[in-house]
């Protein structure tokens, strides 16, 4: 497998929402009058999807992402990585009517790139990206626990037009559309150890496994 040079999306889950926004009519004084003693929580009526807030995730350590675990090699030998925190601006991702549970995504990805390879990088990228994210961009007074993004959270919030164009891609070299199945044989047959796992996948033969491994279910956050 090669390469691959990744950018760290972050999402913090607010189950409580202890922030102040920017650029509203509601200031911190405002806000805090709005605190209602029997439920302790506070009035989200004016908080829109979009709206920058003022979310302070705690400061930390450098987070060392050890060469085996990535996969990332110089030669022969394993490569450790240094990931610093960085100054990231959060906006409202999402808003549930329902619990008043508000959702917020960092307004870029991190700028420091994260390189894996390998299988070890297959196997292990989803983990150690949500535990940077966790690590670095979370607030522990308020319960808060940061992640990475997720393909998922991009589905959400796409239109029925742009689900309609990711199911009728083909593409332009190969003239596989997403979802095909695609076999793959002689120097080209390589895989991670965790594919044989996995749905959608045969290794050696023509059945095709539908109960291994797979995605996650598509729920809203």
């Amino acid at each position: 497998m090669k390469k691959k040079i990744l950018s760290l999306g972050v999402i913090a889950i607010l189950i409580i929402m202890l922030v102040t926004l920017t650029g509203c009519e509601n200031k911190q004084e405002d806000i805090k009058n709005n605190l209602k003693e029997s439920e302790k929580v506070f009035d989200r009526s004016k908080l829109k999807v979009g709206d920058y807030v003022e979310y302070q995730y705690d400061t930390a350590d450098n987070y060392i992402l050890k060469g085996d675990i990535s996969g990332y090699k110089q030669g022969n030998t394993y490569k450790d990585q240094e990931i610093k925190q960085e100054q990231l601006r959060f906006r409202i991702y999402n808003i549930d009517e329902k619990t008043g549970r508000v959702d917020l995504i960092s307004a870029t990805p991190t700028r420091q790139k994260i390189i894996i390879g390998g299988s070890s990088g297959y196997n292990n990228g989803v983990y150690f990206l949500n535990e940077i994210a966790e690590k670095q961009y979370s607030n522990a007074s308020l319960g808060i626990k940061a992640r990475s993004i997720k393909i998922e959270d991009i589905e959400n919030k796409m239109t029925d037009k742009g689900k309609e164009n990711i199911l009728n891609y083909i593409g332009e070299k190969t003239g596989i559309r997403y979802g095909d199945v695609k076999t793959y044989t002689g120097t080209y047959s390589n895989y991670p150890t965790i594919l044989k796992d996995e749905n959608g996948v045969g290794i050696n033969t023509e059945e095709i496994k539908n109960n291994g491994l797979s995605r996650s279910p598509n729920v809203p956050l």
